[in-house]
């Protein structure tokens, strides 16, 4: 052949393939083998083969997103938001490759490419395929193959890469043929898009034809002309060959739902959006494909649930219950009906959420499932610590849900106990229970959650719940050891920082941003807790500009407030010190001591010394301002060594003595 018909040739070929790269990939989900597969296969090739060291982190790496995992829905399995699930490596060969260059197995990626791009036709990987089976896979490690081929490791059929391979040929020999030439196809496909990138060109000029051992080869001493020409125009054939079909780019099921799982604990804990890798998957789905993949629904619901979009929400969840009927499971109804309740939550629909979570209650009780019933009374004493003036409506107390968590039989998900001892801890901090009986539920709460780590226990959680219980009890140092845990794995509510920056802001003399951010209290979908914060900087706001009537109006609506909903002795105590502070203010002092005498018994009935403090300080300043300024300094030389211990009421406790 002439160098000017080469070079033709060579030409035709680039501008080919600069066609089929511009033609827009599209993806297919299969059950068979995948071009992923063959280059995990060809790596354990690599490694029994030929003894090519392969570091077991890269095995597990890419094997772990082809095993059948369980779907997670974050609605329903809460316990499993705080596991690790590791994202898996994109399809393509360009991040498999980039894997093992940054593991630093830059020889180890050379060899899997040069491997890859000698495998000219789906006869030889079929052969490799059978190579692998034969010399390499034994039933169990007693037995010994005899093979022409000597030092090659041997693998099990129930260790990690056994399991693997034998999956893998079962899957390729129950697929039919089409399944094995749109293999090719998209092999094809797969390496000639790695070829069209940068990082092909750093490794090209190391890349080496390789020679298979099982495959036949022409041998030049044959005299048989004929029989040289068909074997290599056979083993060319397959390079010619281009489909004249999109390009397609086939991902296993397993692989999906593998995905899908890591996007929906990454959606649900960070509130990041969908990964456009994902999001390009998931946009080429066909209906029937979704049928298989309702975890593609719940990824859709929780990202219009976070963008605060109702209906896309709720078509996403219909989907989804459609679904989950369709698997005629007595179960599957009142699931339907816990996951609307958590919907009507998240969009602040009280009633709502209310009459869903009956319902559902209702049901799981007929059904006797008493799985679902636990779940859904988490959920219902987690919906009342956010929205606590809900509480009545239910036809149930809390407490009697937490007696119902904490009694359940020891075979029970440990997730109920762990929830309970927590839900017992907050009642009785509201209830202004003895401090040694909170922190008791408080530390089997905790020890419950460490012990659950491995299963899924969300520590970051109980770290926030420390948080606030260190800070009402007094202890800021221990609630800051729980806060920056806390901060370095979640990000920090922005309402919360802006409250909190607010009360910052006030006392700066800042009213104009304090004034901004009390028109958030016109919002009807303020949790209860933002909701207290800013009557709170309210009324310092109004006690600040000299509005005493105003700030005493709110402060007066506020008990109120508590006396008809669930008591919080943690907000009754900070609106009576308001309130005393505006009767100081107005000169009344003598008003305050039946407040003071209140917070004085409150204090001593739950042993909490920051609140006895403040308390003391106040009724110090009370005795003050009646002129009785010895008795007002002995009572503060004789609690000052407590007193002391807050730096808030250090300067005070000063000012007062003087």
């Amino acid at each position: 052949m002439s160098m000017s018909t080469r070079m033709i040739i060579s030409s035709d070929i680039k501008c080919n393939q600069t066609k089929i790269m511009m033609v827009e990939s599209q993806f297919k989900i299969t059950a068979s083998l995948t071009p992923y597969d063959v280059s995990i296969l060809v790596l354990i090739y690599l490694y029994c083969c030929h003894n090519v060291k392969v570091p077991m982190n890269i095995f597990v790496k890419l094997i772990t997103p082809t095993i059948s995992s369980t779907e997670i829905n974050p609605i329903l399995e809460i316990e499993k938001l705080d596991l690790k699930v590791d994202k898996p490596l994109s399809v393509h060969l360009e991040a498999l490759v980039s894997y093992i260059l940054d593991s630093g197995q830059r020889q180890l990626a050379i060899q899997l490419v040069s491997v890859l791009n000698s495998l000219d036709s789906l006869d030889t990987f079929t052969q490799l395929l059978s190579f692998l089976e034969k010399e390499c896979l034994v039933k169990n490690y007693r037995i010994k193959k005899l093979s022409s081929f000597q030092g090659y490791r041997l693998i099990t059929k129930t260790s990690y890469l056994g399991v693997y391979v034998d999956k893998c040929l079962i899957e390729y020999h129950l697929g039919s043929f089409d399944d094995r030439q749109e293999l090719w196809e998209s092999f094809r496909q797969y390496l000639l898009s790695f070829k069209s990138i940068n990082l092909w060109k750093h490794l090209e000029g190391d890349v080496k034809p390789y020679e298979f051992e099982f495959r036949t080869s022409i041998n030049d001493d044959d005299d048989d002309d004929s029989d040289r020409e068909m074997i290599s125009w056979f083993q060319n054939f397959g390079k010619k060959i281009t489909s004249i079909d999109t390009p397609v780019i086939l991902i296993g099921e397993r692989y999906l739902k593998s995905l899908l799982n890591w996007e929906l604990v990454n959606v649900c804990k960070s509130r990041a959006k969908t990964d456009p890798f994902t999001r390009q998957i998931l946009a080429g789905l066909s209906l029937h494909d979704l049928t298989h993949f309702p975890a593609a629904h719940v990824l859709t619901y929780l990202e219009a649930v976070f963008d605060d979009s109702y209906q896309e929400a709720a078509d996403a969840l219909h989907n989804y219950f459609d679904y989950m009927l369709t698997q005629n499971d007595e179960n599957c109804f009142h699931i339907s009906l816990l996951c609307l309740a958590t919907f009507h939550t998240c969009m602040h629909d009280g009633p709502a959420a209310i009459k869903a979570f009956e319902e559902a209650t209702k049901v799981a009780r007929e059904n006797k499932n008493t799985g679902t019933l636990n779940l859904i009374m988490i959920w219902v004493v987690n919906f009342i610590e956010i929205y606590p003036e809900y509480s009545s409506q239910f036809q149930v107390t809390v407490e009697q849900i937490v007696r119902y968590l904490k009694f359940c039989p020891d075979n029970e998900n440990s997730l109920i106990f762990e929830k309970a001892y927590k839900f017992e801890s907050l009642l009785l901090m509201m209830d202004n229970a003895d401090t040694t009986l909170v922190l008791e539920s408080f530390f089997k709460y905790m020890a419950i959650a460490i012990q659950r780590l491995q299963f899924g226990s969300d520590f970051t959680q109980v770290c926030k719940y420390g948080t606030k219980l260190w800070e009402i009890l007094g202890q800021p140092l221990l609630s800051e050891v729980y806060g920056a845990y806390m901060r370095e794995r979640i990000q920090r509510d922005d309402s919360d920082q802006e409250i909190q920056d607010a009360f910052g802001s006030l006392e700066t003399g800042d009213h104009l941003t304090v004034n901004k951010i009390l028109l958030k209290l016109r919002s009807p979908r303020l949790t209860d807790e933002h909701l207290k914060k800013l009557k709170l900087l309210e009324i310092k706001y109004l006690i600040s500009t000299g509005d005493y009537e105003q700030a005493m109006q709110r402060v007066s609506e506020s008990l109120t407030d508590l006396d008809t909903n669930v008591m919080n002795a943690e907000w009754k105590f900070k609106f009576q010190v308001e309130n005393c502070h505006i009767l100081l203010s107005c000169g009344m002092a003598v008003r305050c001591f039946p407040i003071l005498k209140d917070m004085l018994d409150s204090s001593m009935q739950s042993k909490n010394a920051l609140r006895a403090s403040e308390s003391m300080v106040l009724l110090c300043a009370t005795l003050k301002q009646l002129g009785k300024d010895e008795e007002s300094r002995f009572l503060l030389e004789n609690n000052l060594h407590v007193i002391l211990q807050y730096r808030h009421l250090e300067t005070k406790a000063i000012e007062l003595l003087k």
